[in-house]
């Protein structure tokens, strides 16, 4: 089956990519501590962004996740906020995009750094009380915000590439739980086979994401399990 970007957010999805093109440089931002969806769309949109010949930066008001590092084509598209150097970038760029959020706080101290620049919302995430202004693409029917740039690509007819389809790959596997939760929709599965299609090993997607952890990982394991009591009457257990 033919993938068709759902029809009632084409409209969105247009005036968005209409104001991505229009970008010669852009700052790229998600919230604290970014998961794999916020990751893995910034990583998708940033190598399709510098495909079609626009400046495209990363900058997080917190590390980019050392896990989803593959994702990202070039390792000096992202850059520490708290460097000089992004903020240069912030004072000479023309858009900020904010994905997988569309709240002030959420993405901390990069909101004062792009405070002077118009901005594009890229998110799956129900608005709350302190919304970010600007053009947006909002969905919460997105399994995640990668399959909203995902959509973006597609209307553009691309070009793709491995780090594009990578990222959105990524970004829907972590924020639907592996396919797992009620969000893996009929949608979602399209995107995937399309990606998968062009040549995504989800064998090699999982193994770099889930197949390896840090000993750090494993010794706070070891701490909250030697804390394990179980209650045999209510058949609860619990970490401290």
């Amino acid at each position: 089956m033919i993938y068709r970007t759902p029809s009632h957010r084409a409209t969105a999805v247009n005036q968005v990519r209409n104001a991505l093109l229009a970008s010669r440089k852009t700052v790229l931002t998600t919230h604290l501590n970014a998961d794999g969806d916020g990751a893995g769309s910034e990583a998708a949109l940033a190598a399709w962004l510098r495909a079609n010949g626009t400046e495209a930066w990363i900058i997080n008001p917190t590390s980019f996740p050392d896990s989803f590092r593959f994702l990202v084509e070039q390792q000096d598209w992202v850059v520490p906020a708290g460097s000089s150097r992004a903020r240069e970038l912030c004072d000479s760029a023309d858009l900020a995009v904010v994905l997988d959020t569309s709240e002030v706080p959420r993405i901390g101290r990069v909101q004062e750094m792009i405070r002077h620049l118009p901005a594009v919302v890229i998110d799956h995430h129900p608005i709350g009380d302190r919304a970010i202004g600007g053009i947006s693409l909002r969905d919460v029917t997105a399994s995640a915000t990668g399959e909203l740039v995902h959509d973006i690509i597609h209307e553009s007819k691309g070009p793709w590439t491995s780090h594009m389809d990578e990222g959105i790959y990524i970004a829907i596997l972590t924020d639907t739980g592996g396919f797992r939760f009620d969000n893996a929709t009929a949608g979602c599965h399209r995107v995937i086979s399309e990606v998968v299609e062009r040549g995504v090993d989800p064998e090699v997607m999982h193994e770099r994401v889930f197949g390896s952890s840090r000993v750090r990982r494993y010794r706070l394991l070891q701490f909250a399990l030697a804390t394990l009591e179980h209650d045999e009457e209510y058949g609860v257990s619990w970490m401290i």
